[in-house]
This record gives structure tokens, C-alpha cells and sequence, in this order.
């Protein structure tokens, strides 16, 4: 039996799915012998803005309202001790 699986082959990858060639660096920086690219994600619009933030609640809400009541009421115990 072997601990690993040898079925895949390991492959060193950049982090992402674009190449060094293809990849957009809001800046980069120059250390000695070390070079920083600094990652930015796309701008977006205050509306996308406020649509994702609101879509980020509306799913910690659902998550919340997926566990039992006598767990919910648990943590909110749990969390009025620690004020």
C-alpha cells in the first residue's frame, strides 16, 4: 500500500491559471536579485461592488440558517459569554 498516489504526476505550476507570459502586474518591484510582481484584481464598478458583498451575506446567512436551532443558540450563548 503506498501512502501517496502515484497515479498523477507531480507538475511544478505557477499559482493561477494564466503563464508568466500572459499575467498583468499592477506593479513590480526590484530587490537585488529578486523581483516582486504585485497582483491587483480588476476594478470594478461601486454596484458590482455592493452586489458582491451583498451576495457574500446573503450566503453566510444561508449558512447560518442551515445549522440546527440548538446549535445557533450555542454559539449565540457562547459568543454573549465572551463580551
Amino acid at each position: 500500500m503506498r501512502a501517496v498516489q502515484q497515479a498523477f504526476e507531480h507538475r511544478h505550476k505557477l499559482r493561477g491559471d494564466q503563464s508568466m507570459s500572459d499575467q498583468k502586474y499592477a506593479a513590480t518591484y526590484q530587490f537585488g536579485k529578486t523581483k516582486v510582481h504585485i497582483v491587483a484584481p480588476e476594478p470594478v464598478s461601486k454596484e458590482e461592488h455592493e452586489q458582491r458583498v451583498r451576495e457574500f451575506h446573503l450566503a453566510g446567512w444561508a449558512i447560518w440558517n442551515s445549522l440546527p436551532v440548538e446549535k445557533r443558540l450555542s454559539i449565540n450563548e457562547a459568543a454573549a459569554g465572551e463580551e
